[in-house]
């Protein structure tokens, strides 16, 4: 059935529940909450009825409308559609098709990790300390990432492109492998395989507007970009197999910084690692490979590689502080 008559039927329903006969009232009301049940289509077509009826109480349209029998035939509804008004009906349309077809929220707690296959055979991995939710619309796929790092597999469609969209950018792609992250007021995009575009916060409108606004960078396979909170971006490159490597249980670090290391670890410990004060800290670099669920090899690791020393506190964090020079 097409969405005009997903409408007209669900205000012939609706007319005979606010008519004046209780019985006629009472069975439209029963065959209502059956027919809404059947399918989303349904539910969805009714609220959008049931919109526009409620929006008719300014002009006492209600007590004009005359009450379709049970069976009158859906020219007369039509008619009574016409009444309440056909910019309603247009405004309920495109609010019907904008609502998502499918919708679910994702997420994994400190050291945890999952994956979730979508309906259209896309592959979402989660990292530890994930969160996101995913909604699929009847134009566009669409994964809002808040905090953590997601591996996307899509599944290529052309009628309905992919994107991920966070607080600082937004990703867009037809097919292809790939990872994006949010951390410490970062966005990180890594590409595996394939294509994708890619927007700052400050650049990006809505998702379906992307098109039409140039975008921060085009990434290929072995590319990667980090956009900060002002919205610039630092792009750089990646090994394509350490892309999403936490799925093999293995945090890959890359020249990068002692302080984004620790972030890293921290999705994976349930006492955290801190990074101390001294200004010197937050200027070190790291690049190695870890394994994720041996974390004592890389406290024991780091002091040989970088000039610092480890130490307890007493609420169970474990504090990363600058060695001093030998005699000081």
């Amino acid at each position: 059935m097409s969405l005009s008559k997903h409408l007209e039927y669900a205000m012939l329903l609706i007319v005979r529940q606010h008519g004046g006969d209780p019985e006629v009232a009472q069975q439209a009301l029963e065959t209502s909450q059956q027919w809404r049940t059947q399918a989303s289509d349904h539910e969805t077509a009714y609220q959008t009825a049931l919109k526009a009826w409620k929006l008719s109480d300014a002009g006492e349209l209600k007590g004009q409308l005359p009450i379709p029998s049970v069976n009158q035939s859906r020219r007369r509804v039509t008619i009574a559609l016409a009444v309440v008004g056909a910019a309603v009906l247009v405004g309920g349309g495109q609010w019907w098709f904008q609502q998502p077809l499918q919708e679910f929220a994702l997420s994994t707690k400190t050291g945890e990790r999952s994956s979730q296959r979508l309906s259209d055979g896309s592959m979402i991995d989660l990292a530890a300390r994930s969160k996101g939710q995913v909604s699929y619309y009847r134009s566009r796929r669409e994964v809002r990432l808040v905090e953590g790092e997601m591996r996307f597999a899509v599944a290529r469609d052309t009628e309905r492109p992919f994107f991920v969209v966070t607080d600082l950018g937004r990703v867009r792609v037809l097919g292809t492998v790939f990872t994006v992250a949010v951390r410490d007021k970062h966005m990180t995009v890594e590409v595996a395989e394939g294509k994708v575009a890619v927007w700052s916060s400050h650049e990006s409108g809505l998702p379906v507007d992307m098109d039409k606004r140039p975008a921060t960078a085009e990434l290929s396979r072995g590319k990667t970009i980090q956009i900060d909170a002002t919205g610039t971006g630092l792009t750089g490159s990646v090994e394509p197999d350490d892309v999403g490597a936490w799925r093999q249980g293995w945090l890959v670090f890359e020249n990068t910084s002692l302080e984004q290391v620790l972030s890293r670890w921290n999705d994976y410990l349930h006492e955290p690692l801190v990074l101390g004060d001294d200004p010197v800290l937050r200027q070190m670099r790291v690049t190695g490979s870890f394994q994720s669920n041996k974390p004592m090899d890389f406290f024991n690791s780091l002091p040989k590689i970088l000039p610092v020393h480890l130490s307890a506190r007493g609420d169970g964090a474990t504090v990363i502080n600058a060695r001093l020079p030998h005699g000081k």
